[in-house]
């Protein structure tokens, strides 16, 4: 995949994402999608398939009123792609790590993507 077709695709998958858009999301996918989340060093969640992924995109809908990816800056280094991403959310309802509804979470994350046939088959996002 060319550069500008992965920037493309990613930047479908966080306008889906921005809009609480799973199904948008989900058509970006690859059936056996990898995905991991890392926090801290740490490896807090790490999804091996579309369903898994979709149930959890879906798991996670109803915690934020609102979430907003924005892209900072975008490295195209194949066989992967690296954007570094702005995160901020508004909580919807009390989370388990103590943050209340109606507080905002801002984080810089970095996502790493692959992928295969035109579609993401990987995300690997660092926080």
């Amino acid at each position: 995949m060319n550069m500008q077709k992965a920037l493309l695709k990613i930047t479908e998958y966080i306008t889906a994402y921005n809009e609480h858009n799973v199904a948008g999301m989900m058509v970006l996918l690859t059936d056996d999608v990898h995905f991991t989340h890392i926090a801290n060093g740490e490896i807090v969640m790490k999804l091996t398939s579309k369903i898994a992924f979709e149930q959890q995109a879906l798991k996670v809908l109803p915690m934020f009123s609102k979430r907003t990816q924005t892209i900072v800056s975008f490295k195209y280094s194949p066989p992967s792609t690296t954007v570094d991403i702005h995160f901020s959310a508004t909580a919807a309802i009390d989370l388990d790590n103590g943050i209340k509804a109606g507080e905002m979470i801002v984080a810089n994350v970095k996502s790493i993507f692959t992928f295969n046939d035109n579609l993401i088959n990987t995300i690997t996002d660092i926080a």
